[in-house]
């Protein structure tokens, strides 16, 4: 269904690409949570199925050790169940039991499934965060023209003597350095 339309959505994503490699890898991420959905959908009902199969399990354990759960109280109590009931539970383990097996390797099918896409999304929202903050203007202006850098601003005191006869003057001298060296202090 979706083959048809693949040269299509890989001319739109190449011709995002004029607009950078960001806007590609945004276009990809979205597109792959896209075409996904349905995985994600199973994994949704397997881990539902999943999840409901083990209450179940545990709710006909307590029925063959003659308990049942107290929601009032919340606590386990012991119970009588009648021959009728234990028969239906017998039933109801026995499949359940022959069941759990099945629904547990699709739900680790569809857990891992989802494991693999949420890491290459990962992988990709990573270099789209490092494209982004990636100070490249600063490295090209840093090996162009260090100059240009701001590096701070240092205060040196400047002490100045007239005569003897008159009191030292204190001056504060602004020095501003272009940029920070990259090994130590010059």
């Amino acid at each position: 269904m979706v083959t048809p339309y693949f040269p299509l959505v890989l001319y739109c994503i190449g011709s995002a690409g004029t607009l950078g490699t960001t806007m590609i890898l945004s276009l990809i991420s979205d597109a792959l949570g896209i075409l996904t959905l349905h995985t994600y959908v199973c994994y949704l009902l397997a881990t539902t199925v999943f999840a409901r199969l083990l209450k179940l399990i545990g709710s006909l354990f307590n029925l063959f050790r003659g308990k049942r759960r107290n929601i009032l109280r919340n606590r386990t109590d012991t119970w009588n169940y009648d021959m009728d009931q234990l028969m239906l539970g017998s039933i109801l383990f026995t499949l359940v039991t022959f069941l759990f097996p099945t629904v547990t390797v699709y739900y680790m099918l569809f857990t891992l499934t989802r494991l693999g896409i949420i890491g290459m999304q990962a992988c990709l929202e990573t270099i789209l965060a490092f494209l982004n903050h990636f100070p490249l203007f600063a490295l090209m202006l840093r090996v162009k023209d260090p100059a240009r850098l701001p590096g701070g601003i240092e205060l040196r005191l400047k002490i100045s003597e007239t005569s003897p006869a008159t009191p030292l003057s204190t001056k504060l001298e602004l020095v501003v350095r272009s940029f920070y060296p990259l090994r130590g202090v010059c």
